[in-house]
């Protein structure tokens, strides 16, 4: 089995394996990126092109044999989010099946930090403990999900953790496409582990397309297909490029190739400016509110927000991803600086529960507290699991209140019909954006 030593665990599960209303799960990460990105104007030529509403940028710095990977999320409104520290040795399953009737089931085998848009496992970029760093940017003009058939699928930001859960290397999560179907999805994907390997993983045509090696001249990625982008860098000193996406390509990928790891600027601090030449205020018409950079030598995230401007960074050495303590969390917009190892707070069901509830309700969708409640409580049900020191063998399920905040008093619904809710969610989501698209945003 690829990734995990434990392998990747079908379940043929009679019936429905989770409530009712957890459908809504695979469905909460498409309201931000299958709406909010994969917006299309036509370009000049005919064809479509990436809407400017999202402008995210990603690359990956050679640093003495390890990787220094810096990425920027852009939006034009959606600001906020929740740092996630995600612990190993939890068992998860996911609520949708393949065409055999397959669900995916898997026990975490590495701990990680985690950036997250919408809540809880709803990962957008994020670090695991192997060193394995993955960032989400929107490719909604050319993405085409592959078919549904027997291997079990994973929404977009589920496909994210699950690699951050099991991988350690680029070769990992490519060779994972065998086993897991991404779904839902409308991004492509930077990869790189601690070694400074990367991959442009893009879903085109129905198919998990690679750049990687000798098929990948640049670590770097905006929203163009990988092929595009480096065909317009080529000849950006011959023809200027006026596209903002690969604008953004051409200037991160010259600072990539510019780069020398002996010089006397840190890379962290190379990275951080290369992100600033990049931004959505300096290359577009977005805002980038959020930039990161995931040190993998020194096993560092450093981060800063537009609204809490000061760098601030996490040490990932410091963490304990084991079951004998709660998992962790953190407002990413906390106005803090320097070491934020010691405020991640304990994880709460409320403030994640209030978090999911405001992302629904500026996008104008409407979803009882208590579908959103259900949501929540269905990850934070994940049992995580106590391995002895001496010997794999011996082990035992913690209470999952060892991990989170007690949830007993909020209402679980058994009745939702998902259908309806789903109707609700696609459709308030497209009319939204088309209104906006016509506003000119």
């Amino acid at each position: 089995m690829y990734c995990s030593p434990r392998g990747l665990v079908f379940n043929h599960i009679g019936g429905e394996p989770v409530k009712k209303n957890l459908y809504l799960i695979g469905m909460m990460f498409i309201l931000f990126f299958s709406c909010g990105q994969a917006v299309r104007y036509p370009s000049s030529a005919g064809t479509f092109a990436p809407a400017a509403s999202q402008a995210c940028t990603s690359f990956c710095l050679d640093n003495n044999g390890c990787a220094v990977f810096g990425t920027n999320y852009d939006h034009y409104t959606v600001y906020e989010g929740l740092v996630f520290v995600n612990k190993k040795n939890v068992v998860k399953t996911a609520q949708t099946p393949s065409t055999t009737g397959k669900y995916a089931s898997w026990t975490s085998r590495y701990g990680s930090v985690t950036f997250n848009l919408v809540g809880y496992q709803y990962v957008w970029a994020g670090m695991n403990e192997a060193g394995l760093v993955i960032s989400t940017m929107n490719l909604g003009y050319a993405t085409q999900n592959p078919l549904p058939d027997e291997r079990p699928p994973l929404d977009s930001c589920i496909w994210v953790q699950y690699q951050l859960d099991n991988c350690s290397t680029v070769e990992d999560v490519i060779a994972s496409d065998s086993l897991i179907r991404i779904a839902h999805t409308v991004d492509h994907y930077l990869v790189c582990d601690r070694k400074g390997t990367c991959a442009a993983i893009e879903f085109i045509g129905g198919k998990m397309v690679c750049h990687t090696g000798e098929t990948m001249p640049v670590k770097a990625l905006t929203n163009n297909t990988y092929h595009e982008s480096v065909r317009a860098w080529q000849v950006s000193s011959l023809f200027p490029v006026t596209n903002s996406s690969l604008r953004r390509f051409s200037t991160a990928a010259n600072r990539v190739k510019s780069f020398r790891s002996n010089t006397s600027e840190s890379a962290v601090d190379y990275a951080f400016d290369t992100l600033e030449k990049v931004s959505g205020e300096k290359v577009g018409r977005s805002t980038t509110f959020w930039s990161i950079v995931f040190d993998t030598e020194n096993f560092l995230i450093y981060f800063r927000t537009k609204s809490s401007p000061h760098i601030r960074y996490i040490n990932v050495d410091m963490l304990d991803f084991s079951c004998d303590t709660p998992a962790m969390m953190m407002d990413i917009n906390e106005d803090l600086s320097g070491d934020v190892t010691g405020d991640l707070r304990v994880y709460s069901h409320h403030i994640n529960l209030a978090h999911m509830t405001r992302f629904c309700e500026k996008w104008g969708l409407d979803i009882s507290p208590s579908s959103i409640a259900a949501i929540c409580q269905h990850f934070e049900g994940f049992p995580c699991i106590a391995h002895d020191k001496h010997s794999e063998r011996n082990s035992e399920e913690l209470d999952a209140s060892r991990l989170i905040e007690d949830t007993s008093d909020d209402t679980n619904v058994s009745n939702l019909e998902s259908g309806h809710l789903l109707v609700i969610l696609v459709v308030g989501c497209i009319v939204y954006f088309t209104h906006r698209s016509r506003r000119g945003h």
